[in-house]
């Protein structure tokens, strides 16, 4: 593993390697970051990152105020961002069928794909209500926090879900989060039984959501959508059915045939 590991790195580009860790260190908490802080948390000279700034920002994927010496995330990201959600299929199928489960529940529907150890929003179709949530396309979400991240996680096995998260202690972000891999593990063998997964509060206080996941023509897990409504709110057995069966829809339009992925056709 680790020979191919360095053959893999002999046709890396340092460069774009290194302005890529840049644009990563920007975050929702994390908006404004100088060059000086760029090279001291990623261990490389001053000089380098001035020029690998001054290239992303000229190509409009960082910008600065007029004088600024903070760097912020430019337009350009966001170009590239929705061109990547319109390259995805799932998105262009499951459209409509967010709008109808939208109009259906009147409340707001949400998509996600993973990456990594997150739940990246690929959709949103804001609810008919003043209460439409938090979350928007972009928005990124810790997967073994919250169900719509479970929901894509229930595609690795014990093993994969391991070698994800290793063995520290996750990050909680209420009384409901899983404390270690082992609880996480756990709770995805519910998920999995049950084919769906609900929340009050799991994440975020004061929204309740139910997800279901929705699957390709191999029978993976590609996305996951949900239906959020305020805590206490009414997720009876019709939003949890409607839910599943939108999700049912968007996967059999994606080819996907429950019996021959069991078989692993």
């Amino acid at each position: 593993v680790m020979s191919e590991a360095k053959d893999i790195e002999r046709y890396l580009v340092p460069g774009l390697v290194r302005g890529i860790e840049i644009l990563r260190l920007f975050n929702a908490e994390r908006r404004a970051i100088t060059a000086p802080e760029m090279a001291r948390e990623l261990g490389i000279p001053r000089t380098t990152v001035f020029r690998i700034a001054q290239t992303l920002e000229h190509l409009n994927l960082l910008s600065r105020d007029d004088g600024g010496t903070a760097y912020r995330l430019g337009a350009g990201l966001l170009g590239l961002g929705f061109e990547y959600i319109a390259s995805l299929d799932v998105t262009e199928i499951g459209r409509a069928e967010l709008e109808a489960l939208r109009d259906a529940t009147g409340c707001s529907v949400h998509m996600v794909v993973r990456d990594g150890v997150e739940a990246v929003v690929v959709m949103k179709v804001a609810g008919r209500s003043a209460f439409s949530g938090s979350l928007n396309v972009g928005t990124r979400l810790p997967a073994h926090a919250t169900v719509l991240g479970r929901m894509l996680l229930t595609d690795l096995d014990d093993m994969a879900i391991r070698r994800l998260y290793g063995d520290a202690r996750l990050k909680r972000f209420s009384e409901q989060t899983p404390r270690t891999t082992a609880d996480l593990i756990e709770l995805l063998a519910r998920d999995r039984a049950c084919g769906y997964a609900l929340s009050n509060a799991f994440f975020e206080s004061g929204i309740s959501s139910v997800a279901a996941p929705v699957y390709d023509h191999d029978g993976r897990v590609i996305a996951a959508i949900n239906v959020t409504v305020p805590a206490g709110g009414d997720i009876g057995a019709d939003v949890v059915n409607a839910v599943r069966a939108s999700a049912d829809r968007i996967s059999r339009a994606l080819h996907y045939r429950p019996a021959a992925a069991a078989v692993g056709l």
